[in-house]
């Protein structure tokens, strides 16, 4: 649904009936999403506590998982009878795509808009800390936290400091994601190294030659876990010397699997949440073309810090609901019923997921 969400807003300009379409898919992601978080804050919560069986499932549990199995049908129910207003459109989205405007990447990259960035100084201030000075031994930085806080975007803009830049030689960015594939990563990081990435044999050794003589920074974007030995494999072409230093910067989920690659407690850095005035200026960059025009209506403001607040400072939920209203007009009614129709609930949420997640 995303994917396809995705190609309407780039196609909403010359097919305007994909307005109504896009924002009804947009509320059922929302409430797909909702149900997604219900789910993974029940599977945590017993972890947390160190107790968890599934023969014995409470009277409360099992209440959750059938209400949970008709808000699934009645999710796709909805899906199935989008589905012929939807295909209608498959056709256009292709023609769209053939004729040069290729649509976003699923796994992230090193590329981002710096007047989008709200609320990141301190904490790439932070981590530019640890990582300019030269260090003798390999360097390890891990950014940790829940999904949309922010975590990708705090990387990019590191990648891209002008410091950064200046202090190594080499920079690569590796998307790792869940399923981590060892051949594609070590080829990616000789592609960015400009280096023959034709060999199919011994990579780790070739990176450590190309590398052994140089300063360099690698981000590993989005690990899930080291299970399948891929980061070992990959941990043997990294050269340390005392003339040439490297960092290792993770972005990760889970503060575990950081600290399993070599990230030392005192390197592991975590966003915070947006407060008001960050939160309301994310909004109105992504609702408006600036937070100066979301300012002149001072309705619109107080609405817009409501779901702002609603959003539990989270800057993917914020992004989220701010690229719904960006259709609105600025209608001070539709922001309202938008307003009172968002889950209030998911602000809650939020914080117990990121307090099981950190406990």
């Amino acid at each position: 649904m995303r994917a396809f969400l995705t190609d309407t807003d780039k196609l909403k300009g010359t097919l305007k009936t994909l307005e109504v379409t896009s924002d009804e898919l947009r509320e059922l992601i929302y409430e797909a999403d909702d149900l997604v978080m219900d789910c993974r804050i029940r599977a945590e919560y017993p972890k947390s506590k160190g107790s968890f069986s599934c023969c014995h499932l409470s009277s409360r549990e099992l209440f959750f998982r059938y209400q949970t199995g008709k808000k699934l049908i009645n999710i796709s129910k909805q899906f199935e009878q989008m589905q012929p207003t939807l295909k209608v459109y498959l056709e256009a989205a292709a023609r769209f795509n053939s004729e040069g405007s290729r649509g976003e990447m699923r796994r992230s990259s090193q590329v981002f808009k710096q007047s989008e960035i709200v609320g990141l100084t301190e904490d790439a201030k932070r981590i530019k800390g640890w990582i300019l000075p030269r260090n003798k031994e390999l360097h390890y930085i891990g950014i940790v936290g829940m999904g949309g806080l922010g975590k990708t975007t705090i990387a990019q803009k590191i990648f891209n400091d002008k410091e950064v830049k200046a202090r190594f030689q080499e920079r690569i960015w590796v998307p790792v994601s869940e399923n981590a594939n060892v051949y594609e990563i070590l080829k990616s990081i000789l592609k960015q190294l400009r280096a023959d990435d034709q060999a199919t044999s011994d990579l780790p050794h070739k990176i450590c030659q190309v590398l052994s003589d140089k300063t360099y920074l690698i981000v590993l974007d989005d690990v899930w876990n080291i299970k399948n030995g891929w980061w070992e494999t990959i941990s043997i072409g990294l050269p340390s010397t005392e003339e040439h230093s490297g960092c290792i910067i993770i972005t990760s989920r889970i503060v575990d699997v950081v600290k399993d690659m070599g990230v030392m407690e005192t390197r592991v850095h975590q966003p915070k949440l947006l407060d008001e005035e960050e939160g309301w200026s994310l909004l109105c960059k992504v609702a408006f073309k600036s937070k100066k025009q979301g300012s002149t209506n001072s309705n619109l403001e107080k609405i817009g810090k409501e779901i702002v607040t609603k959003c539990g400072g989270l800057p993917l939920a914020i992004k989220a609901i701010g690229g719904s209203l960006s259709s609105k007009n600025s209608s001070i009614p539709e922001w309202d019923r938008i307003c009172k129709t968002f889950r209030a609930k998911i602000a809650t949420k939020i914080i117990i997921l990121l307090w099981l997640l950190c406990s």
